[in-house]
């Protein structure tokens, strides 16, 4: 690294804003499945970057 070149960015944060309450409990069965649509949906819908990329980039029939 060139001399000068900052390793650490600091933000600065009041310790009031944290979250003071937490509750730790088990998943519900409704939260458990739209976890899983989402999941599912993640890992098997193409996304709309690779779906347009394909468009731009194929070859049409015709040529």
């Amino acid at each position: 690294m060139p001399a000068g070149m900052p390793m650490v960015q600091v933000i600065p944060f009041e310790r009031a804003a944290q979250m003071r309450q937490a509750e730790v409990r088990a998943e519900t069965a409704g939260e458990q499945a739209r976890r899983q649509a989402a999941n599912s949906r993640k890992h098997s819908e193409e996304s709309v970057y690779a779906r347009e990329w394909r468009r731009r980039h194929e070859k049409s029939p015709s040529g």
